[in-house]
């Protein structure tokens, strides 16, 4: 764990050098998921600490002012939402440009195709924080569930 840390901090410190010219780079912020106990002692231990305000200049407003992701997870067994009927003349298919984005009927069609595919379980990640709340909300309709967040840590500058 040390090693990848050693590693990272260092091409952090080389980047900054390179785009700044200073001999002193900026802060380090890392996210990691509350699940990654090893990883958070890893980096307290190097003087990481977790951010607790939020976004902007302003002091925290409460817990869920700073951005952060909710991991969600539902098993692909058992009650998987219904497949919709889709309007005349529309069909689900694979996206093929950024022009090409759908709704919750994608996602349905997406679950059931890992499903036939083999899969047991699907993991997407959402904004969790209350600044933008509808992609969490839509995988919540579609039977997720948060089994973890995000925290940010920081060091300051070395």
């Amino acid at each position: 764990m040390h090693d990848v840390l050693d590693w990272a901090e260092a091409a952090a410190g080389a980047a900054a050098d390179a785009a700044t010219g200073a001999a002193e780079s900026g802060p380090l912020s890392v996210e990691v998921a509350d699940t990654e106990r090893a990883v958070i002692e890893a980096l307290e231990l190097r003087g990481y600490v977790r951010e607790t305000g939020g976004p902007g200049t302003g002091p925290a407003t409460g817990p869920d002012t700073h951005p952060y992701m909710t991991c969600l997870g539902r098993p692909l067994t058992g009650d998987l939402p219904p497949l919709p009927r889709l309007p005349d003349g529309y069909a689900i298919r694979a996206q093929r440009d950024d022009a090409d984005v759908a709704g919750r009927a994608v996602c349905a069609a997406v679950l059931h195709a890992f499903a036939r595919a083999g899969g047991h379980r699907a993991v997407v990640q959402a904004r969790g924080d209350a600044a933008y709340p509808v992609p969490k909300r839509l995988y919540e309709s579609l039977g997720f569930t948060a089994y973890a967040r995000t925290y940010t840590y920081t060091r300051a500058s070395t």
